[in-house]
């Protein structure tokens, strides 16, 4: 009887153990299923299929939908547009959009002015270029040092003069913040020389 009676603890023993390392066998494989299937898994986020533009509105024509496996990265890019949006920064064609970079339209703190840079701009400006705006005020019927009047816009338009008349000007239509409005038209009614100077593109 003692004989047998080990023998059958054993055996109790071994199917225990036996089912003990099925169950760790099983999830094990769940876990490796789970960590599998979320790095498989995908939302659909926004990508900026043109130049978005500080304070311009954007709607389904701006932008196209791809399927991006975010991760921990969840919540940090734009996955439903929402009504009335409007961009707080430049993006370059083929950006994804992150969730901080929109908001409602009436939120928006940036506005566009226009200047005319009676010297001829850097080669590299584009749509979406982040430039500093300079500004040489006139003293004594002439044009005093250069300063810097605005650290950053960004360039919404440009447009070259043609004509004899026009001496070779470029207008620049800029996207700047709403207050520094009043000293772009004050710099203007001055007759002070504007200019923009390249910040390094979109950023």
């Amino acid at each position: 009887m003692t004989a047998m009676s080990t023998r059958t603890h054993r055996a109790v023993w071994a199917d225990a153990r036996f089912l003990i390392g099925l169950v760790l066998v099983a999830a094990s494989i769940a876990g490796v299923w789970w960590v599998v299937s979320a790095a498989r898994a995908t939302t659909p986020v926004a990508v900026a299929d043109t130049t978005l533009l500080p304070g311009a509105p954007i709607d389904d024509d701006d932008v196209r939908w791809v399927d991006v496996a975010l991760g921990e990265a969840s919540g940090t890019y734009l996955t439903m547009l929402p009504d009335n949006a409007t961009m707080t920064r430049p993006l370059a064609a083929g950006e994804l959009i992150p969730a901080g970079a929109v908001i409602e339209r009436e939120r928006s703190e940036v506005t566009t002015v226009v200047i005319t840079s009676p010297i001829d701009v850097a080669s590299t400006l584009t749509i979406g270029s982040s430039v500093e705006l300079w500004m040489s005020p006139v003293k004594d019927r002439e044009y005093d040092n250069a300063e810097v009047l605005i650290e950053s816009a960004t360039v919404a338009a440009i447009r070259e003069s043609s004509g004899l008349a026009s001496g070779g000007t470029v207008t620049l239509e800029l996207v700047v913040n709403r207050n520094h409005v009043a000293g772009v038209l004050d710099a203007q009614a001055s007759k002070a020389a504007l200019w923009v100077v390249p910040l390094g593109g979109v950023r």
